[in-house]
């Protein structure tokens, strides 16, 4: 049965939490003595020491004196799963434990008053809501609070008031999309805040401002994306912060400033691509880190270096590929380093350690490592036990060590290999167990041999990186360089310009259509060498340009591509008339912008447009075209009339014809006042000389078609 509390401090190892995570099982060599809140704490009851502790228990509960992990002997009220709707109506004040998880109470209208009760367990009910503000005002004395699994939406300002005395509150598995900044006012006390699988985007320093004594943070399994700078300010004393399982992309420098107590720092199952070597500096309590299951492809040089980290975890990262030199450099207390589980894991450098002189144990189990260097047992001259099964070792000089220890005897050996019986290497497709082969068998020196670390052949775009890691095992070390283009000597010591050269990977940070062509990585010592080739090819670009409308003045332009409408303020549109030697005009474009259109133009001119990606303070063309624009009286959907003859033709047709029909008027009103006499005789004829001569018609003094009036739309034509 689930107990509804668990122990604040209890003891959980560090492969403990990885299985957690990982939901695999490890031998008991990996356990830690480190103390670890486990993210759903199980609960300890001691039935020899139940007993029915009253007589007027309620209905369906049990009444027992129970024991748990950090409490003896409470006086139990246990109503769980018995399917309640509403509260049993309980008012022993005896009572120190009142369990009620598995029921189906909703909306929660009242609680017991039980004034005595150090743990209440409201788990797994379905409770969306609590009627009243003042439901715990009377369980001043209540240490343990669990509201784990439930459908709580909204935490307001003062949701906890009375609880002055609670130390551990479990609201993990719930709907919290809305935390008020005072929501947890009050608490005082609490050292355990579990908000575990809520959907969380993101964290408010302010929630924190109101119990600065919490120790124990669980933020495991929300969907934080980013962790800003100062964000666990309001916690200074943080021991353990469980952020495994979200989506955090970025951790900005500062987001763990002030932490100077925090012990265990858990961010495995993200998506962070850089180990966040900067942003734990300011840690110095720092004793377990776990950076599983991320999306690391290499422990470059120094990623950690100046820890006091006693345990360190790397396993289950699917695209990590090599260990660099000088990867773990001054961890003096580290004793603990797991890097199993990684499966593309081919590579560690032979001087990837450099004054780790305390590290004990070393487990390297399920890579794709094709050599472990001997010089391993140097740089680590405590180690004392090594995990090296399930890896394709080479059958070559390469184990000639490992041999050479697994045939040693009693003292002779300091380290041992676990399961040695499982490590195996590969001879022309031969597995051959390592303790069956002699050591005469297998040469003390050998030729180099290149690893598949990159492509034969890969594409990419104008601006981003090229990255080109050599990896080389053999003995003695073996020396790369590299030869590009038509083999030009590329090392260390003299890289191409715009490329850098560091322990064999060639990085360019932006390409170029130059950086084109065959790269070849060449490894070789006193015993030979080895090559592996790639062939790139950098392409325009992600973006090019098409045409939509054009005018005499203006040309619409459409951006068609792959690239993401956020990343578009890298780019710019540069354009100039095609003929004259002028300097561009230019567009700076903006996130989501996905066509413009350029106006002022001239019409009937040929214009250069061009798209071009920033770097820095360089601009790379990708993609460019010509256009045209049109005549000046070419728009869509107008004619204009510019025949001269046709115009006035139409001039004097409508004259002409106005003229007609005037005559024709004036003839039939003549016409009529000649057949009869006017009434008032010939004298009273006088007053029509003053009629006001605007109210008679007047022909248009401008020409119906005017140039103002002859653009004709298509559709009156």
């Amino acid at each position: 049965m689930r107990s509804p509390v668990y122990s604040l401090l209890g003891v959980l190892s560090l492969i403990t939490i990885i299985n957690s995570v990982h939901g695999i099982t490890s031998n008991r060599d990996n356990i830690t003595s480190n103390q670890v809140l486990a993210p759903n704490p199980q609960p300890i009851r001691d039935n020899p020491l139940r007993s029915p502790w009253t007589t007027h228990c309620a209905i369906n509960c049990t009444c027992d004196v129970v024991s748990y992990a950090n409490y003896k002997n409470l006086k139990t009220i246990n109503c769980s799963n018995i399917n309640l709707v509403s509260m049993p109506n309980i008012s022993n004040n005896l009572a120190q434990a009142f369990l009620l998880s598995k029921n189906k109470f909703k909306i929660v209208q009242e609680l017991p008053h039980l004034k005595n009760l150090k743990i209440l367990d409201l788990s797994s009910s379905q409770i969306s809501k609590f009627n009243s503000h003042w439901q715990f005002f009377l369980y001043g004395l209540l240490e343990e609070l669990n509201l784990h699994n439930n459908l709580l939406k909204t935490l307001q300002d003062g949701a906890f008031t009375g609880l002055k005395n609670l130390r551990v509150l479990d609201l993990s598995y719930n709907r919290l999309h809305l935390i008020e900044k005072d929501a947890f006012g009050g608490l005082n006390n609490l050292q355990v805040l579990n908000l575990d699988g809520n959907g969380l985007t993101s964290v408010n320093p302010d929630w924190f401002q109101r119990i600065k004594s919490v120790s124990e943070l669980l933020l495991s399994k929300n969907d934080l994306r980013k962790l800003t700078d100062d964000l666990f300010r309001e916690l200074p004393l943080l021991s353990t912060l469980n952020l495994t399982g979200n989506q955090i992309r970025v951790i900005e420098v500062n987001a763990f400033r002030g932490l100077s107590k925090l012990c265990v720092l858990n961010l495995s199952n993200n998506r962070l691509t850089n180990i966040p070597s900067q942003e734990i500096r300011f840690l110095p309590s720092l004793d377990i880190l776990i950076l599983d299951a991320n999306s690391f492809e290499t422990v470059k040089s120094e990623e950690f270096h100046h820890l006091n980290i006693s345990e360190l975890s790397l396993s289950f990262l699917p695209l990590l590929k090599s260990i660099q030199n000088n990867s773990f450099h001054h961890l003096p207390k580290l004793t603990i380093l797991q890097m199993h589980d990684n499966k593309n894991l081919l590579f560690i450098h032979p001087n990837a350690f450099s004054q780790v002189p305390n590290l004990q144990k070393l487990y390297l189990h399920n890579n794709k490592l094709w050599a472990l260097p001997y010089t391993l047992k140097a740089s680590l001259p405590n180690c004392t036990n090594i995990h090296l099964y399930h890896n394709p070792l080479r059958c070559d000089c390469n184990i000639h060590w490992i041999i050479k220890e697994l045939a040693s005897t009693g003292n002779k050996s300091r380290i041992q290999f676990h399961d040695a019986n499982k490590i195996i290497c590969d001879f022309s497709n031969n597995k051959t167990l390592l303790s069956e082969i002699r050591m005469n068998e297998i040469p003390e020196s050998c030729p180099p041999t290149t690893l598949p670390s990159f492509p034969k052949h890969f594409e990419t775009s104008i601006g981003e990186p090229i990255s080109l890691e050599c990896l080389a095992i053999g003995v003695p070390l073996p020396q790369i360089h590299w030869l590009v283009g038509k083999g030009a000597k590329k090392n260390q010591t003299n890289p191409e310009k715009q490329a850098e050269i560091n322990n064999g990977l060639y990085y360019v940070r932006f390409a170029r259509l130059n950086n084109s062509g065959s790269y070849k990585c060449v490894a070789e010592n006193i015993k030979g060498n080895d090559t592996r080739s790639a062939s790139v090819e950098v392409l325009s670009g992600r973006l090019n340009i098409i045409t939509g409308k054009t005018s005499n003045t203006y040309i619409t332009i459409i951006l068609n591509g792959s690239e993401s409408l956020m990343l578009l303020d890298k780019y710019q549109i540069h354009y100039k008339e095609s003929v004259k030697d002028s300097e561009y005009n230019v567009i700076y474009l903006k996130s989501r912008m996905h066509r413009c259109t350029i106006t002022g133009l001239k019409p009937h001119t040929m214009y250069e447009l061009c798209i071009l990606y920033q770097i820095n303070s360089e601009l790379l063309k990708l993609h460019c075209i010509n256009v045209t624009t049109k005549l000046e009286g070419d728009k869509s959907g107008i004619t204009k009339i510019v025949d001269v003859k046709v115009v006035m033709g139409i001039i004097v047709a409508i004259s002409v014809t106005l003229t007609v029909i005037c005559f024709i008027a004036v003839a039939k009103r003549f016409r009529k006042r000649k057949e009869y006499e006017e009434p008032f005789g010939h004298d009273r004829m006088e007053p029509l000389s003053h009629i006001p001569l605007e109210n008679l018609y007047h022909p248009p003094s401008t020409p119906i078609c005017s140039s103002r009036t002859s653009l004709i739309s298509h559709s009156q034509a």
